[in-house]
C-alpha cells in the first residue's frame, strides 16, 4: 500500500492524527470540530496563555464553547500545546495562523513562513500539510515550499 493509500485510509476511518497549528478563531473551531468527529488533535500554538486558557475552560474565542474544548481535552481527543514536537506525530497539519493585512493591504505572511519553518523540522513522509491562512493564491507553492 502506498502513503497516499495509507494516510487515506486512516482519515476516513477517522484514525488519522491532525494538528492544526494556531488556535486562533479559525484554528479553534477546526480542532474542536475534528475533535467531536472523532479524531484525535493536537492543537499547536506559540501562546503558552491561550494553551493555559484552554485548559482551565477559560474563552477567548466568541464561536467556541470553552466546555467543549475542555470535554475533548479530557476525553483525550484534544491536546493544546506549545510543544512543536507534536507536529511529527501528525498525519495531517493544518496552517490556521494569522496574515494581518499590510499597509498596502498586503496580506503579512511572516506567520505563515515561520509556521513553514517550524513544520519543516518536523516534516516526515506521507504527511498532509494544508495552508487554512488567508493569502494570495501561490503562497504555498512560492514562499511554504521554499521556506
Amino acid at each position: 500500500m502506498n502513503s497516499y493509500s495509507e494516510l487515506n485510509k486512516k482519515i476516513n476511518t477517522r484514525n488519522a492524527k491532525i494538528a492544526i497549528v494556531g488556535l486562533g478563531y479559525v484554528g479553534l473551531p477546526l480542532a474542536v470540530y475534528f475533535g467531536k468527529k472523532g479524531y484525535f488533535v493536537f492543537g499547536f500554538d506559540t501562546d503558552p496563555a491561550r494553551v493555559k486558557k484552554l485548559e482551565n475552560g477559560e474563552k477567548y474565542i466568541v464561536d467556541v464553547d470553552p466546555l467543549d474544548a475542555v470535554r475533548l481535552i479530557k476525553s483525550k481527543k484534544f491536546l493544546p500545546t506549545v510543544d512543536e514536537k507534536v507536529l511529527a506525530e501528525a498525519d495531517v497539519i493544518i496552517v490556521c495562523v494569522p496574515t494581518p493585512l499590510r499597509k498596502v493591504t498586503l496580506p503579512d505572511i511572516s506567520y505563515v513562513v515561520s509556521a513553514a519553518r517550524t513544520i519543516k523540522k518536523h516534516l516526515r513522509k506521507s504527511q498532509l500539510v494544508i495552508l487554512e491562512s488567508t493569502s494570495y493564491t501561490t503562497t504555498t507553492r512560492e514562499v511554504v515550499l521554499r521556506s
